[in-house]
């Protein structure tokens, strides 16, 4: 059922562990490493596959770090769990990478999440989680390579995404019922289908900050050569984007009908396109000067 299992146990240590279940479907399987009310523990070293998840919950204040993580359903799953550090960890080909719930407070630095291309797939995940860090983090091939619900959740809270690389996902950023304001800054967004997608029309997305990010699809120019782009980077939901409100829509994605829908709203919009996200200072060149 468990591989470790830690029930009000505080200041432990869990190193250097192989840890993974039978070959059956992914309910079926045990979970390989649970928290439970622990808190101040090290998680280290480990190596989880084949497993069903990797929980902690009502557990605050552990250190989950350089642990690899394969074939599985969650990495990590996080739920009224807060003030957590997940570093350097690799979690691959998984359903779901990181995902946090009602939970604030934590910091994901350097990261690798690749490869949850399933249907659900997410790289890192957040319902209602405020007062998150995640910086440096290598977001790549998944289907959504974030997934933000509600989050911020707490008002006054802002949650930073910061130096990370989101590339060659399906979608970069999937934003869900927005209340508060993100940070979005200094990030590398390129080689996705789509960048940002607001699938919540009533969302609060203009609250959203994004600063000096570098967007592979922007479309001007750097006539100053200081690497900042000399007009915003807008990104905007036109008639190929009408899958994220009528998901059945997508069977059409990138078909002659949707583009032609597409070429004739930028030419003679019946209405004002969406704007999910617009950055002032785009990065011509990538954070350090250097060249895509």
């Amino acid at each position: 059922m468990f591989g470790v299992n830690l029930e009000k146990s505080n200041n432990c240590v869990v190193e250097d562990n192989q840890i993974s279940s039978k070959n059956l479907s992914l309910g079926l399987r045990g979970d390989g490493i649970r928290l439970w009310y622990s808190h101040s523990n090290l998680i280290i070293k480990n190596h989880t596959f084949q497993v069903r998840d990797n929980v902690f919950w009502y557990s605050s204040g552990n250190t989950v770090e350089k642990n690899i993580g394969r074939n599985s359903r969650y990495s990590l799953h996080f739920m009224y769990a807060d003030r957590n550090k997940v570093l350097d960890n690799d979690f691959q080909d998984n359903s779901v990478g990181i995902f946090l719930m009602f939970s604030q407070g934590s910091t994901l630095k350097n990261n690798l999440l690749a490869n949850a291309t399933g249907p659900f797939g997410i790289g890192i995940g957040m319902k209602e989680a405020s007062d998150i860090l995640v910086e440096d983090n290598n977001i790549l091939y998944n289907a959504r390579g974030f997934y933000i619900d509600a989050s911020p959740y707490v008002p006054g809270t802002v949650n930073t995404f910061k130096d990370n690389r989101i590339e060659f996902n399906s979608v970069a950023f999937h934003l869900h019922g927005t209340l508060y304001g993100s940070i979005f800054e200094d990030n590398v967004i390129k080689g996705n289908i789509d960048d940002v997608v607001n699938d919540t029309p009533e969302s609060k997305i203009a609250l959203n900050r994004w600063n000096r990010n570098y967007w592979d699809n922007y479309q001007g120019f750097d006539r100053d050569k200081d690497g900042i782009g000399d007009i915003p980077f807008e990104q905007r939901m036109f008639a190929d984007r009408l899958w994220q409100h009528k998901p059945p829509v997508k069977i059409f994605y990138a078909s002659p009908v949707l583009e032609l829908l597409n070429m004739l709203w930028k030419i003679m919009p019946f209405s004002e396109p969406e704007l999910v996200a617009k950055d002032n200072e785009p990065r011509v060149l990538l954070p350090g000067g250097q060249t895509p």
